[in-house]
């Protein structure tokens, strides 16, 4: 894909191993590049380590890894800019899903008055 950009697939370029080789052709899936899950899980990954970490330049270096895995995924050509776009949307998504869960649950337990229970009780 690309070649004529000057994008090269090592995978495709080895003697000794390839797409259609082995092992690789079996659990191989050219398809599954579309959304980055990469992408997604830098941006988990880098927001929640920023919002828990204390000293400021931790928060920074969080904060910027998913710029660098973001890169790194274009830069090495392994995803397209829209993978990774849809990649941020899917972890999007699964933030705003898992907040409407914690405040339906919050909700629940205010209307029926009881307090959550600790763990192994």
């Amino acid at each position: 894909m690309l070649a004529e950009l000057g994008f090269v697939d090592t995978l495709a370029e080895s003697e000794a191993l390839s797409h259609g080789s082995g092992l690789v052709k079996l659990l191989a899936n050219p398809y599954a590049a579309m959304p980055s899950l990469h992408a997604a899980d830098a941006l988990i990954i880098g927001v929640t380590l920023a919002v828990l970490a204390r000293r400021p330049l931790l928060k920074v270096v969080f904060a910027l890894y998913p710029l660098w895995v973001w890169f790194s995924l274009l830069a090495t050509a392994n995803h397209f800019w829209i993978d990774l776009a849809v990649g941020v949307l899917v972890a999007g998504f699964g933030a705003a899903a898992a907040t409407w869960v914690a405040l339906s649950r919050r909700a629940g337990r205010a209307r029926s008055g009881r307090r959550p229970r600790a763990l192994g009780r």
